[in-house]
């Protein structure tokens, strides 16, 4: 009767593992599609942004050189990677 207890133990543990390595998957999985996801959202918007920019170029509301300026808001150029700090 021992080896019986001590045999369903050992399924038990091995169903717990299984659970938790399907788990971690699938928390992983979401993690990256949600990353996908708001990228894809962050891309449209600001090239949504740029042809209305454009737009208002076109019509004459803005000036090309306002329209460049815009464009070029809220934009740093990549840093190197010798010059990035642990801190960010």
């Amino acid at each position: 009767m021992d080896t019986l207890i001590l045999a369903s133990t050992d399924y038990y543990q091995y169903r717990v593992g299984v659970v938790f390595i399907v788990v971690a998957g699938g928390v992983t999985l979401l993690g990256i599609l949600l990353g996908v996801i708001l990228s894809i959202y962050k891309t449209r918007q600001t090239e949504q942004s740029r042809r209305e920019i454009a737009a208002y170029v076109a019509e004459g509301s803005i000036s090309p050189e306002d329209g460049e300026r815009l464009l070029k808001a809220g934009r740093e150029p990549p840093k190197p990677w010798w010059a990035c700090s642990n801190d960010e």
